[in-house]
């Protein structure tokens, strides 16, 4: 949900996007939409309350060189002081900007209320014009998974060497009770494979209304589910629940 969750996860899924975004603006296969996204580059939203360990990844894997600072005077400062005029390296404007008057910002209970609100439309429609529906499969044919960081534990890097630094993302079977799934909001994989499930599309979203040890009862937008295998992605099953849908 935050990206203080995971955030080696965090840092290396965002790579992972820019490096497909970059592919794509350097794309030889040319159209109208494409060209004009190559001249106008791209606009990338930062996580809510980054640190500037985070902005500074995030600038470097997606080649950005104008940094808009919303009412952050000491995050400012911190971006400043890592591209300064002098910086050798590809150039880095960082750009302050003050809060029009009156901007109340919301508190993380409000921002949760506001991304729950979104999920349901995703299944119902903005005005409830959709009609989500109810599909049943075996979950002997339902591979759950979640991703996971892997880091270099503390006693394998050499002496004097700071903490452990982060080696890849890997999807590994999902190992907690599964009446933890209840209600919980899963992705669904485009993947064939567990080692495809990394890089493989997300074909989107379902939710978890009933789990036992034999049969996973789905809430889906689709009329039907891909082909077994099915590989279902599993998030934060404590915070991304949709008890009431």
């Amino acid at each position: 949900v935050e990206w203080t969750d995971a955030p080696q996860l965090f840092q290396k899924v965002t790579g992972m996007l820019a490096t497909l975004v970059r592919r794509k603006l350097s794309s030889v296969v040319k159209s109208d939409a494409l060209t004009q996204a190559q001249r106008s580059g791209v606009i990338v939203n930062a996580p809510a309350q980054p640190s500037s360990a985070v902005l500074n990844h995030i600038i470097s894997a997606f080649e950005i060189d104008v940094v808009f600072v919303l009412d952050n005077d000491s995050l400012h400062a911190d971006l400043k002081r890592s591209y300064p005029t002098t910086y050798t390296g590809p150039s880095v404007e960082v750009v302050p900007l003050q809060k029009a008057g009156g901007v109340v910002q919301d508190h993380s209970a409000k921002l949760r209320e506001y991304r729950e609100q979104r999920w349901r439309e995703y299944f119902y429609g903005a005005a409830g014009e959709l009609t989500p529906m109810p599909q049943v499969v075996k979950l002997e044919d339902t591979h759950i998974v979640h991703l996971e960081a892997a880091v270099v534990p503390p006693s394998f890097l050499p002496h004097g060497q700071g903490p452990a630094a982060e080696e890849d993302v890997s999807a590994v079977p999902y190992s907690g009770p599964v009446q933890h799934l209840q209600h919980a909001l899963l992705a669904v994989s485009s993947a064939t494979t567990l080692d495809q499930v990394v890089f493989a599309p997300v074909l989107g979203f379902v939710v978890v209304t009933a789990i036992d040890d034999q049969i996973v009862d789905l809430l889906c937008p689709a009329e039907r589910l891909p082909s077994i295998p099915l590989f279902l992605i599993v998030g934060d099953v404590k915070q991304v629940k949709l008890v009431n849908h």
